[in-house]
């Protein structure tokens, strides 16, 4: 489908909440857990900015919060910004809002979002 949209194959930005990562996955099916669109995208040869990125900031926090206060940090991702090889990540981190060691309120989302700065090859 990517194909046919793309015909001139530009430089392509999946991000998204996939509600995915290895320790929200069934555990009882998966034992360890199986990020089902990470291997898809791997298969695919489209990283994931977090793993190719060359500065990560709060990557112990959980992208998503669950409004709830006292902070996860547990590196849990299940937001996730996928480009195309030839897309360079230079900075990748969870945006948080702290009020001393606790989340600050109001939650405007359940999610912290994720900030990724992308070097994108130009045309010609």
């Amino acid at each position: 489908r990517i194909a046919a949209e793309n015909p001139e194959n530009l430089p392509v930005v999946y991000a998204g909440d996939y509600n995915s990562n290895e320790s929200n996955a069934n555990q009882t099916k998966y034992p360890g857990g199986y990020n089902a669109p990470r291997e898809a995208f791997a298969a695919a040869g489209i990283p994931d900015t977090f793993d190719t990125s060359l500065a990560k900031v709060n990557a112990d926090y959980n992208s998503a919060n669950q409004a709830i206060v006292k902070p996860y940090r547990y590196g849990d991702h299940v937001d996730h910004v996928y480009v195309d090889p030839q897309i360079q990540a230079t900075h990748w981190e969870v945006l948080i809002r702290l009020n001393g060691t606790d989340y600050a309120t109001p939650f405007a989302t359940d999610h912290n979002p994720i900030l990724t700065a992308l070097m994108v090859p130009g045309r010609g």
